[in-house]
């Protein structure tokens, strides 16, 4: 904190009801941060309950991998190599088709 010259501080009583003031202005301050600080807490708590549509966590005991077609994870999730399906090589196809008959037609 510094101390500018001011013309009402005269006296060391003076000086020591400044501090004072500092002191209670600076309290104010680190309560009122603390209570934003929680309040943003309570808030994410709130935003992360809201989860998906039915809200909560999904029972990954009865979740099947649709890669490699265990129970108990996501595909997400899964350790084994990403496996290419047959849809999706069809729709890479189509899509790299469209992509170059495009470009022949401009």
């Amino acid at each position: 904190m510094v101390l500018m010259h001011n013309e009402q501080i005269k006296t060391l009583e003076h000086v020591s009801n400044h501090l004072k003031l500092e002191a209670d202005r600076r309290e104010t301050e680190r309560a009122q941060q603390a209570a934003l600080v929680a309040h943003a807490g309570q808030r994410d708590k709130a935003m992360k309950r809201r989860r998906g549509k039915r809200g909560g966590k999904k029972n990954v005991a009865k979740a099947k991998c649709y890669n490699c077609q265990k129970m108990g994870h996501f595909a997400r999730d899964c350790t084994e190599p990403k496996k290419i399906t047959i849809e999706y090589q069809h729709a890479a196809i189509t899509l790299l088709w469209a992509m170059a008959h495009k470009r022949r037609s401009l």
